[in-house]
């Protein structure tokens, strides 16, 4: 029986990149396009 708390789910690379820098105490990101 599964509450949703333990719930497992496929992540984008994109999403597992801001998870890694969320998790390590990232608050900003700067970038420019192109670059």
């Amino acid at each position: 029986m599964s509450n949703g708390q333990n719930e497992r789910r496929e992540m984008t690379g994109a999403e597992m990149v801001v998870q890694a820098l969320k998790d390590n105490g990232v608050k900003h990101v700067f970038g420019y396009p192109g670059g």
